[in-house]
């Protein structure tokens, strides 16, 4: 399974094959970075949404 995720994630371009590990690519850095962007967006929302009523 792990060979199946990182066959997809190195032919989308972000990840390489290295000696070390699988690093990012420079895609690969800035779809984390956005994913980390929306990440804190979508918690600060759900913080400020009034709470359901019963």
């Amino acid at each position: 399974m792990l060979n199946i995720r990182l066959k997809a994630l190195r032919e989308a371009g972000l990840v390489d094959a290295g000696e070390e590990g699988y690093p990012l690519t420079e895609d690969g850095r800035t779809l984390g970075q956005q994913i980390l962007a929306l990440d804190v967006r979508a918690k600060d929302w759900t913080q400020r949404r009034p709470a359901p009523s019963a």
